[in-house]
C-alpha cells in the first residue's frame, strides 16, 4: 500500500501501472486492494482500473509460464487456453464500462 501510494503520487498513473505490472508477477490481490483504496483520492478511478487490469494480465502470464515449466508444454497449452478464455470473458464484461 505504501509503495503504491508513493509511486502514484510521485509519477501518477504511469507509476501505478508499472508497479501493478511488477507486483502482478507475484500476487494480484495485494496490488488490487491497494489501488482500489487509492482510487477515490490519490489516483483517478480509470487509472486504477487499468493498473489492476495490467496486474491481472501479468499474473495470468506468470501462471502460464509456471504451468508450462512445471507440467511441460502440453499442460502449459491447457493452462494458456483456460487463462486466455478467462481474460477474454473478463474483457467482454468490462468493455462497456471502459469504453465510456
Amino acid at each position: 500500500m505504501a509503495a503504491a501510494k508513493l509511486l502514484s503520487s510521485w509519477s501518477g498513473a504511469n507509476g501505478a501501472i508499472v508497479l501493478a505490472a511488477v507486483s502482478g508477477l507475484i500476487d494480484v490481490d495485494a496490488i488490487s486492494i491497494s489501488l482500489a483504496r487509492l482510487a477515490p483520492q490519490a489516483l483517478a478511478p480509470n487509472s486504477a482500473v487499468y493498473a489492476i487490469l495490467v496486474a491481472v494480465v501479468a499474473n495470468s502470464l506468470t501462471k502460464i509460464v509456471l504451468g508450462t515449466t512445471a507440467g511441460g508444454f502440453k499442460f502449459g497449452k491447457v493452462v494458456a487456453r483456460g487463462t486466455v478464455a478467462s481474460l477474454a470473458v473478463g474483457a467482454l464484461a468490462l468493455a462497456p464500462a471502459l469504453l465510456r
